[in-house]
This record gives C-alpha cells, sequence and structure tokens, in this order.
C-alpha cells in the first residue's frame, strides 16, 4: 500500500493517495508489521515497519506521536536483530523529538529515554547508558512519586547495567 500510495503521489494522483496513507492505515501496518515479527517474518516485519514510519512522517509528520510511536516500534525492531547503529540513531531522534514536543518530564519521553538507554546498554555502551538512567529515575521520582512502578523500573534497570 505504502508504494502504491509513493506511485500515485509521484504521478499527482493526490485523491488516491490520501485512502492509502490514512492514519488508521499507518497503524494497521504497524500492527501487521508485530504479527509477522511474532511468526519469525523478521524482513517482511521491518520492511513493513520502515514503511509505515516513512509514510507517517509524509502523512502525520515527524513530531506527531504516532509517528514516534512508530518510530520507536522500528527502533526495537533494529534491537532485536543487532543493528545498533540504526537502532540508537532512530531512538535519539525520538528521544530529541518527545522531549521538544512532549516535554522532558512527560511519561512517554521517559519512557523513550529509557529504550534508549537500554539500547545502549545491550550494546555495551554503559557510560552512555548510566547517566541517562539517573535522569530517568530522578524525573521519574519527582513526576511520579518515589514508588511509582516506573520509578521502581528504573532503579531496576540502572541496577542491571550496573551489574
Amino acid at each position: 500500500m505504502a508504494n502504491l500510495a509513493s506511485t500515485y503521489q509521484s504521478q499527482g494522483r493526490w485523491k488516491e493517495v490520501e485512502p492509502l496513507e490514512h492514519p488508521d492505515t499507518l497503524f494497521r501496518m504497524g500492527n501487521l508489521a508485530a504479527k509477522y515479527w511474532s511468526q519469525g517474518r523478521r524482513n517482511e516485519a521491518v520492511s513493513l515497519q520502515r514503511q509505515a514510519v516513512e509514510s507517517s512522517k509524509r502523512v502525520l509528520g515527524e513530531e506527531h506521536p504516532d509517528t514516534l510511536v512508530l518510530t520507536s516500534s522500528l527502533a526495537s525492531a533494529y534491537a532485536d536483530q543487532c543493528q545498533w547503529e540504526e537502532t540508537i540513531e532512530l531512538a535519539i531522534q525520538v528521544v530529541r523529538t518527545s522531549k521538544w514536543v512532549l516535554g522532558e518530564e512527560h511519561p512517554d519521553t521517559l519512557s523513550r529515554m529509557t529504550d534508549l538507554a537500554s539500547f545502549y546498554s545491550d550494546h555495551g555502551q554503559w557510560n552512555k547508558a548510566q547517566p541517562l538512567q539517573m535522569q530517568v529515575i530522578q524525573a521519574s521520582r519527582r513526576v511520579l512519586g518515589e514508588e511509582h512502578p516506573a520509578a521502581l523500573g528504573a532503579i531496576h534497570n540502572l541496577a542491571i547495567t550496573w551489574d
């Protein structure tokens, strides 16, 4: 569908592009990619996820929350395939955009910072993971409270990194 939309777009057939790139369609593409992934169809899943991200950027914009969710999912897919350069690049992009759009202490931003820290840790970049995890802990405690599950989870993640 994304390829067809791109073809229509290059031909100037704008009215035919819109139904193919509706936000509901993009959401469903992301869901289908997740189903492919769970079936072990990794390459198809990543390809579809990439198309969903590109279409979402075109239709909704890079700063739209749905685009950020799709991009985060793509970063996770890259991480599962140990494509660390792509993973970290996308995760940094998502964190920067989340901070700008949602704010530095928004729960979604903190979650994306946690993801980035995990990617750093998984890739052996503990010197980058640790300070990021400390920021998440401090902000989570401030925003959510000392005993909120997300704040406790952030402490747990730091302990894993130290381990």
